[in-house]
């Protein structure tokens, strides 16, 4: 009876390792979830579910250019979602900077999606716009990204983006008054 007991349980392991453990395969259909849930995490202002689409192992590189000024950084799992949350505390900011709640228009394009011979990681071209009050800020980005499956679940493991901001404040405001730290 151990036997038969033993034996169950190394094949539900197995059965379990293939199905949603590192063996596990990828396909173009979660890919387009994944990125489906990013959206809405964005839209949402959820930057723990942004973070939840993030692999422990991220290595995410932009490149940013604002006000004519490139400024290149890289961030790991725990600096993109520090990121993540800062970016939604400064659109509250600046929402009630306006006096009222910032609307967020977010869209994303995927361009090309190639899975490798393996099925366990794709590589994937995309942009990405997002807009803060119809045009007050536009955010417009190209990226190259690998997306991997992890223990059932697909994550963006590495990242390198180009990224360009642009502020239309208008008669509203100056673009450094709604910048500035509070």
């Amino acid at each position: 009876m151990f036997k038969i007991l033993a034996t169950v349980g190394v094949l539900g392991a197995i059965a379990l390792y293939y199905s949603a453990g590192p063996g596990s395969k990828l396909d173009e259909g979660m890919v387009r979830q994944m990125y489906e849930s990013e959206a809405h995490a964005t839209l949402s202002r959820d930057p723990k579910a942004l973070c939840a689409l993030f692999s422990t192992k991220l290595q995410l590189k932009q490149e940013v250019l604002i006000m004519g000024q490139t400024v290149t950084e890289t961030m790991n799992q725990q600096q993109a979602c520090e990121g993540a949350r800062k970016s939604f505390e400064v659109f509250a900011g600046i929402g009630a900077k306006v006096d009222g709640i910032l609307t967020i228009e977010y869209h994303y394009n995927i361009d090309k999606i190639t899975l490798t011979p393996n099925r366990k990681t794709a590589l994937v071209q995309l942009s990405r716009t997002l807009k803060m009050g119809e045009q007050l800020m536009q955010y417009t980005s190209e990226s190259n990204e690998v997306v991997r499956r992890e223990w059932g679940q697909v994550h963006i493991t590495k990242v390198d983006a180009k990224t360009r901001v642009r502020m239309h404040a208008g008669g509203m405001m100056a673009p450094e008054l709604f910048l500035q730290e509070q």
